[in-house]
């Protein structure tokens, strides 16, 4: 985006005509504004992008910003940002872009200065923040890396990072080697200058090698919304602390937080003896983030150690005869179990003119592909096949959902 559309966009007359539109196809929109005197594919873009964020960033969206296609596709979601829970005086965002993060800070510390280096994506984050009755947060257009060097003030309470995920060509990346600025690089220039620094990773970063990349840190946080792994945040502090994995998941406008100071306490992956694996037991499946953490059965032995269970592997699902209520995550009812015998499944589905089902695995020696292929069933339906193998043998698991209240 140049910042002659930067102007066109932000003019009374275009946005009068981007309200009165904004919930119109924009290609339907295109089309009946052929003759219109301002840039109608610009228009209809940007109609396309507020669309997409009515969810994604709704503060966004009720004020009309400014919304590059680019920098929508890379910004956190709002939901994302509000699971960040830092507060103080000052904060230093050192990679503002569309400004999603920065605009949460700036509720709970009293100034936030914001760094951009892309001259027209910080005169639209500076836009943006005025329609959005922001006045703590301070735009400086620059590099990171040279606001740092030049920066002589009081350390700030929160270093804000997030690196950028592309190479020089494009391509998506995600190691911190790869990324720009460089972690490991500008590491011990943010430790002189910030208090605390919290630096945002793709959610496919591994949280081990996180712990080998960065063994001075103190705390990775793997955040979710509604099941699907979104952030890995890697903590520093000046003032060295115990190191601890935080997870944290959003799902239905309710943020649940658990945090393990270190691996602990296993429960046994295989049944204990006189165990009823049978119809009636529940299957646990945590939120994503305990899986991504390799901390599922953690989560059990921490915080639900009264119900007796097991694991079908330390990675895998957990299996019960108890309810638990306040679980986070999918709960299953088993209504029929059979060893993995695919003639003798695809018979009892003919049997009851069964189509469709979902299938999940986990620890077993076939994909979800591959069963759906042998037992030549459809995607969908109310029901689920739950896969997994336990004590060397492979199980398949009828079972249908059960509602968490």
């Amino acid at each position: 985006m140049t910042i002659e559309e930067v102007h066109i966009l932000s003019s009374y007359e275009v946005r009068e005509i981007l309200f009165q539109n904004r919930e119109k196809n924009p290609t339907e929109f295109a089309l009946s504004a052929k003759n219109s005197p301002y840039p109608t594919p610009l228009l209809a873009t940007q109609l396309k992008y507020w669309q997409r964020a009515k969810d994604k960033l709704p503060n966004f969206y009720a004020v009309g910003a400014i919304i590059p296609p680019i920098s929508y596709e890379q910004c956190s979601s709002e939901k994302a940002a509000a699971a960040k829970d830092f507060s103080g005086q000052t904060c230093l965002d050192l990679t503002c872009g569309l400004g999603v993060d920065s605009l949460h800070f700036s509720t709970y510390f009293e100034k936030v200065i914001a760094v951009e280096r892309e001259p027209v994506l910080a005169e639209i984050t500076k836009y943006n923040f005025s329609l959005l009755s922001k006045n703590n947060i301070e735009i400086h257009n620059t590099s990171a890396e040279d606001f740092l060097q030049n920066y002589s003030g009081e350390p700030f309470d929160l270093i804000y990072l997030d690196p950028s995920r592309r190479d020089d060509k494009g391509g998506k990346v995600f190691l911190p080697q790869d990324c720009s600025p460089n972690l490991r690089e500008i590491l011990p220039l943010l430790l002189q200058k910030g208090k605390k620094i919290v630096v945002k990773f793709s959610p496919l970063y591994d949280v081990s090698a996180a712990q080998n990349d960065f063994p001075e840190m103190t705390e990775i946080q793997v955040i979710s919304i509604e099941n699907e792994c979104k952030e890995v945040i890697l903590i520093f502090e000046a003032a060295p602390q115990p190191f601890e994995i935080s997870l944290i998941c959003h799902k239905q406008n309710i943020f649940s937080r658990f945090s393990f100071p270190v691996s602990t306490e296993k429960i046994a992956a295989f049944p204990p003896q006189n165990f009823p694996l049978s119809i009636g037991t529940y299957i646990y499946e945590p939120d994503v983030v305990f899986y991504k953490a390799r901390l599922t059965a953690d989560l059990f032995s921490k915080y639900h150690p009264k119900y007796s269970g097991f694991m079908s592997h330390q990675n895998g699902f957990f299996f019960s005869t108890e309810k638990i209520t306040d679980f986070v995550g999918r709960i299953f009812h088993i209504l029929a179990i059979w060893e993995y015998q695919p003639k003798k499944i695809k018979a009892f589905f003919k049997e009851n003119k069964l189509l469709k089902i979902n299938i999940l695995q986990k620890n077993f020696p076939f994909s979800v592909e591959h069963i759906r292929e042998n037992l030549g069933l459809k995607e969908g339906g109310t029901h689920f096949l739950v896969c997994t193998s336990i004590a060397g043998k492979n199980y398949v698991f009828y079972a249908e959902k059960v509602l968490i209240t």
